[in-house]
């Protein structure tokens, strides 16, 4: 599957016009059967774990404070470059 914010914007458009019940705290999503979850970039992951709890501090605090995920503004969180985040 091809990766990007194009596809992660559709996904995640596609999942909240289908979704039954709307949460009170986006990004998270219910579904039919009452499951609420989210959809992350890979990188959160990455930046989370990465040994420096500071920037994982800041990307947490981004985390919390977004309706919507957005990438570009995750990684400025970090302080990440391409390289950093593969």
């Amino acid at each position: 599957m091809r990766s990007g914010r194009p596809r992660l914007e559709f996904v995640i458009d596609t999942i909240e016009e289908l979704s039954p019940a709307k949460t009170e705290s986006p990004p998270w999503m219910s579904d039919r059967f009452g499951v609420t979850w989210q959809i992350v970039p890979r990188a959160i992951g990455v930046w989370i774990t990465d040994g420096d709890a500071e920037a994982a501090a800041r990307v947490m605090k981004a985390v919390l404070s977004m309706d919507k995920l957005d990438i570009v503004e995750l990684q400025n969180a970090f302080g990440a470059n391409e390289e950093r985040t593969k």
